[in-house]
């Protein structure tokens, strides 16, 4: 799922990082990436429902986001998801509510589909930091939301006459979700919100609970502990770590690349080609997103002085559904 988040703010992460440093960062975003590119995949894989998908991939997700936290904490667990407070209880929510529609998509359209339509999450977050936290949109960012928005039509046009129009219409309320996610992480960026994913996790595995999760066939229990246990907490884990090294508009860049290893993963296992509407979509997208984020990151560069100190932190996480 896409991991973009602060990528529009002026304000953080814009110093320049010293070469090994940024070195560094850019070997961690491209890490996270690939760790998370198979989710779609996992999900394609597990022949259950969405229900029972969601239950173990929250359950077995907050247990090892729990665990690692209590180690990183040295046993002060409980002092850092106290300090979430009630923004981290908002981020909690959509995070949790983002990764049940994120599932609901993948079962219901085309892997491609739902990362493309997803991956718009930005943009929209870019929308609610105006109305919510006053920040201003730069002119850029209004043509990136127009021109991507043309794309997403295009992708529901192709999708009206199947079956395939509800999944499109879940990515996209999840693409809202993960944007109001991200709006909260930003309303209090000084906060470290990994907790907040632990909490964000066990919400979606307590709301498939109505509706009456299973116990997975023997030979899927291992795909669903590989999402949950590993590489959803991995990930989560690298995205907190890079914006350390580089900027967050800099890992936000190198976060585009699932949109193409999503898919591309789903087509080589399972002969799942996309659509030319996917696919002109998803260039059309992944253009308009990359180009946006490299105006921002060099607009965020002229605002800092060279002598101005390293601004950099890790509590832009993002929320991955």
């Amino acid at each position: 799922m896409t991991t973009a988040s602060g990528a529009d703010d002026p304000r953080i992460d814009v110093s320049p990082a010293p070469p090994s440093n940024r070195r560094t960062g850019v070997l961690i975003a491209l890490a996270a990436v690939l760790v998370l590119s198979p989710d779609a995949l996992i999900i394609r894989l597990v022949h259950e429902t969405p229900w029972t998908i969601l239950f173990w991939r929250g359950l077995l997700a907050a247990i090892s986001l729990i665990l690692a936290i209590t180690i990183a904490t040295r046993g002060h667990a409980a002092r850092a998801f106290r300090a979430i407070g009630w923004v981290g209880l908002v981020v909690a929510v959509f995070q949790g509510s983002g990764s049940a529609l994120f599932v609901m998509a993948v079962t219901h359209t085309s892997a491609a589909n739902a990362l493309v339509i997803i991956a718009t999450s930005p943009l929209i977050a870019a929308i609610l930091s105006r109305i919510f936290l006053a920040e201003p949109i730069p002119r850029h960012t209004w043509i990136a939301v127009i021109s991507v928005s043309g794309a997403v039509a295009l992708l529901f046009s192709g999708s009206l006459q199947t079956t395939g129009l509800l999944g499109d219409v879940a990515a996209l309320a999840g693409s809202v979700s993960i944007a109001a996610a991200i709006t909260a992480i930003r309303h209090a960026r000084a906060v470290n919100m990994v907790p907040a994913m632990a909490v964000g996790s066990l919400i979606s595995c307590f709301a498939a609970v109505a509706f009456g999760p299973a116990v997975p066939q023997a030979s899927e229990q291992g795909l669903l502990f590989l999402q949950g246990s590993i590489l959803i907490p991995t990930a989560i884990g690298l995205v907190a770590l890079a914006p350390r090294y580089i900027s967050a508009p800099e890992a936000s860049l190198i976060a585009r690349l699932e949109v193409v290893l999503g898919p591309l993963w789903v087509w080589w296992a399972l002969g799942e080609a996309p659509t030319d509407r996917a696919m002109l979509s998803g260039v059309v997208i992944v253009t308009v997103l990359t180009v946006h984020t490299a105006l921002q990151l060099r607009s965020n560069r002229e605002l800092v002085p060279p002598s101005a100190p390293d601004q950099r932190t890790s509590s832009d996480q993002s929320p991955i559904p």
